[in-house]
């Protein structure tokens, strides 16, 4: 699956601990950004996060693709 590293400014509306839950990503908050990371299934799983992400009035300032786990 690949791995990704999302960096995004913190806001109070972006659920962290709910986004964790939900995806299975780690949510590291080092004010005033946050960094979350971790594997999505593909690219749909990539866009519902952003699609969270946008929802909540944060601000993405870095995307990256870190690898394939298991391929």
């Amino acid at each position: 699956m690949p791995e990704y590293v999302l960096i995004v400014t913190s806001v109070a509306d972006l659920d962290l601990v709910e986004l964790e839950s939900e995806t299975g990503l780690r949510c590291t908050p080092d004010p005033p950004e946050v960094r979350i990371e971790g594997e999505l299934v593909d690219r749909a799983a990539l866009h519902g996060v952003l699609g969270r992400i946008h929802d909540a009035g944060a601000e993405l300032v870095e995307l990256r693709r870190t690898g394939d786990r298991g391929s």
